[in-house]
């Protein structure tokens, strides 16, 4: 073929992508989500049971106990108040105060679910330039099961979902190398919020701190910036020390780990029930703890890889009536597992030893890791604990597939 030949191909292949109006593609695709979702919703009645179900789990109806604590409904200081920060609970308990609707908090999480879709779309877009990326980021997004059902109870996914794909997003737009002080203000006050949601996130807060300290020009600014952005957290352990006299995010954590993992290993190592090993080991030490889980290593591995792998292969919670949907998500959720086995070292390869990725893929992927790996420690929650991590990978992975694509590519998917 000769470059005349081929210059023309080029030309008519951009030529047909100036025929491909972007506002009619992300109306088409919107709409497309839109008919996903009330196709679950619809089939299999979530819909028609919104009041039944958005307080029906047993931490939802935590969460609007301690949201009544908050607002001031509440005379006793819940118990539970002490194991989860502040702002779902005080969204849900603010929403409820102003509507007395269930629906409404139903509404809400519908539109993060549907803002996320496009807020990751979006990202995948402004760190690759590619077209193509960003419509299959959106068409992964919106046939998760497991987020479109969990937007139907009073939990924090979908609000975790949320400000995810917005930190995504704000990290793709502002790019990597020029970030002002206003940036590192947004992209750690988002964090925090995320931290004040689901306690695990203080881990990547405290990582992309670290980050901007170690790594971004401008240290003394940056830190008084990182102390303003910091306030949901303030917050947070004022509510801890005031209410409790603890010093910390919340206890979720230090539950989790005596009520799910030690108890499993107890219980495997004893020869002892579940219950039986839950009642010995709740009043462990933060030290017997650690001592415990080391004093029995193989059984402590063994009993954090099945947690691990039971929480990636899960179906999606609250589907386990519905055969279809379930075994829909347990199969996408196989099929993310060797994915994420067989991207696991080129990854790292690109992260840590070439050191070309941007910094965006390297934050990315380690929230990704940190999602993940925290997810050991508990167990019986179906997808739920790794879910949230769907933005995260999907702007890595597709933005790390962008960089070994070739360049000429890149032109077209512009024009």
């Amino acid at each position: 073929m000769s470059l005349e030949e081929k210059m023309m191909i080029q030309e008519r292949a951009r030529n047909r992508a100036t025929w491909v109006n972007p506002a009619i593609v992300l109306m088409v695709l919107n709409l497309a989500a839109v008919l996903v979702y009330f196709f679950v919703a619809l089939r299999y009645n979530y819909l028609a049971n919104v009041g039944r179900l958005v307080f029906a789990s047993p931490d939802a109806e935590k969460y609007r106990d301690i949201g009544d604590w908050l607002l001031g409904k509440s005379n006793g200081v819940p118990t539970a108040a002490v194991l989860f920060p502040f702002f779902y609970p005080l969204l849900v308990g603010t929403i409820r105060s102003i509507t007395h609707n269930a629906y409404v908090i139903w509404v809400t999480q519908f539109v993060f679910w549907l803002a996320a879709v496009n807020l990751i779309s979006a990202s995948v877009y402004l760190l690759t330039k590619r077209r193509l990326l960003a419509v299959i980021a959106f068409g992964v997004m919106m046939l998760n099961v497991s987020l479109i059902v969990l937007t139907f109870y009073a939990l924090t996914e979908a609000t975790v979902v949320f400000l995810l794909s917005l930190w995504t997003f704000a990290l793709a737009r502002l790019g990597a190398a020029n970030w002002s002080f206003k940036h590192v203000l947004i992209l750690t006050f988002l964090l925090s919020m995320l931290a004040v949601v689901k306690p695990v996130f203080e881990i990547p807060l405290l990582i992309f701190v670290a980050y901007v300290l170690i790594f971004r020009p401008g240290r003394i600014k940056n830190g008084f910036c990182i102390l303003l952005a910091l306030f949901p957290v303030y917050i947070q352990f004022f509510i801890m020390v005031n209410a409790f006299n603890v010093f910390g995010l919340a206890q979720v954590g230090d539950v989790t780990v005596r009520r799910y993992f030690l108890s499993q290993v107890y219980s495997a190592r004893e020869n002892v029930s579940l219950d039986t090993a839950r009642s010995w080991v709740e009043h462990y030490s933060n030290a017997q703890v650690v001592s415990y889980a080391l004093s029995n290593p193989t059984t402590s591995f063994s009993v954090y890889v099945q947690n691990l792998i039971g929480n990636m292969t899960g179906g999606p919670l609250f589907t386990e009536t519905f055969p279809k949907p379930y075994v829909f998500g347990r199969l996408t959720n196989a099929v993310y597992l060797v994915i994420h086995f067989l991207l696991l070292v080129p990854m790292c390869y690109i992260i840590l030893v070439k050191r070309k990725a941007p910094v965006s893929i390297t934050l990315l992927y380690i929230f990704v890791l940190v999602i993940f790996l925290t997810s050991g420690i508990s167990a019986n929650e179906g997808d739920r604990l790794i879910a949230t991590a769907l933005p995260l990978w999907m702007a890595a992975y597709l933005s790390a597939f962008a960089m070994v694509l070739p360049q000429s590519s890149v032109k077209e998917s512009r024009a």
